[in-house]
């Protein structure tokens, strides 16, 4: 990844690596990349863990490469001989621009969606089967890379239009009844890395979290009527109301002291 170029790109190529389980490799110097590009970096360490699995015939007789034409990847006509011809909706593609990851861990499952501009891309709506998920519940969307709660959602996933080589990440989770963690800010995975464990007993969300000593990571939380914050108790760390907070959700600015931090939010 040259991560010197347009940030949006930067995000794209970021997500696409880190939740495919690719190699993650950059080729900048460290001491030449901005703030931006370097928290970009970060919020793909580490790349997730991917095993070999069986299959099945591939289909060949479309390179991902047209070795004929010297590619400038910054002008979109160009990128069309990289991925083939110009795809117009309803088209069938030897590619993609949606992914949708799905993650099981004992303590919750979720949906990661990914929208990578391969052409430019205009405003959608992605059905939750093509996705997966059941059209039936409904589901509480935090676009990443925004850092923008989208609320709740139901039958649908709406997407916006996006610009040649930027990219979309939506976490899917479904709404419960209760307070639940939606998303923090530590990896694109939504959080796949720092997250340990989660539990709900007597009004209080107890988390277990693995973060990086010396650096702050903001965690959020749904918040459904009928509940009410009370306060935030926080070991290994210092953990911090932001005020300001859109409908419904409740974010937590942690400060790790330590490498393992417990995290308890209780409520009336």
């Amino acid at each position: 990844m040259v991560m010197k170029a347009d940030p949006e790109w930067g995000k794209s190529k970021v997500s696409t690596v880190s939740l495919g389980g690719g190699t993650y490799m950059f080729s900048d110097k460290p001491e030449d990349l901005d703030k931006e590009r370097i928290y970009i970096l970060q919020r793909g360490l580490p790349s997730l863990e991917t095993y070999p699995m069986e299959s099945g015939p591939l289909h060949t007789d479309h390179p991902t490469y047209y070795p004929y034409k010297d590619i400038d990847e910054s002008k979109e006509e160009d990128a069309m001989y990289r991925v083939g011809p110009r795809v117009e909706p309803g088209v069938e593609s030897p590619f993609s621009t949606l992914w949708a990851v799905h993650f099981a861990k004992d303590w919750g499952c979720w949906c990661v969606v990914t929208r990578n501009a391969l052409w430019s891309l205009e405003e959608s709506v992605v059905g939750f089967e093509k996705l997966g998920l059941d059209p039936k519940k409904t589901y509480l969307a935090y676009d990443f890379w925004e850092k923008k709660f989208l609320g709740e959602v139901k039958e649908g996933l709406p997407m916006k239009a996006l610009k040649y080589g930027s990219c979309q990440v939506v976490g899917l989770r479904e709404k419960l009844d209760r307070p639940q963690f939606v998303v923090s800010t530590r990896h694109v995975s939504m959080d796949a890395v720092s997250v340990k464990d989660i539990a709900w007993k007597d009004n209080t969300l107890s988390l277990k979290l693995v973060c990086v000593e010396g650096t702050v990571e903001t965690y959020s939380f749904y918040v459904p009527e009928g509940y009410k914050f009370d306060k935030a108790e926080c070991e290994g760390g210092e953990a911090k109301v932001i005020e300001g907070n859109s409908d419904r959700l409740l974010e937590i600015e942690v400060s790790a002291k330590k490498k393992d931090i417990a995290l308890n939010l209780k409520f009336n």
